[in-house]
């Protein structure tokens, strides 16, 4: 598996089936997951992505987490009601 930072920059991120041959998913704080294939490296160079190892990755997403947790927290009651306290899934 490859790691990598940065934004989702809209329309062209990802082209045709790019999402499922290179298995591409999206984290908090701005992580990406691929599979290892040279196609992958090529899709995040094309985004200007940066390659993170997974340790990087699971800090970052762990801090944007923490931080997203904290902004939730701060918010009155009135203006969340009904909603989620702000998770994410756990990098492979």
């Amino acid at each position: 598996m490859k790691y990598w930072l940065g934004a989702n920059t809209g329309p062209g991120f990802t082209v045709g089936n790019e999402i499922k041959r290179l298995e591409i998913r999206g984290y908090a704080g701005n992580i990406w997951v691929t599979n290892d294939k040279d196609a992958a490296v090529a899709w995040a160079a094309r985004n200007s992505l940066t390659e993170k190892t997974r340790a990087q990755a699971v800090t970052i997403q762990e801090t944007a987490i923490a931080n997203n947790v904290t902004a939730w927290n701060n918010i009155s009651d009135a203006d969340v009601k009904g909603q989620y306290t702000p998770s994410e899934g756990a990098i492979p």
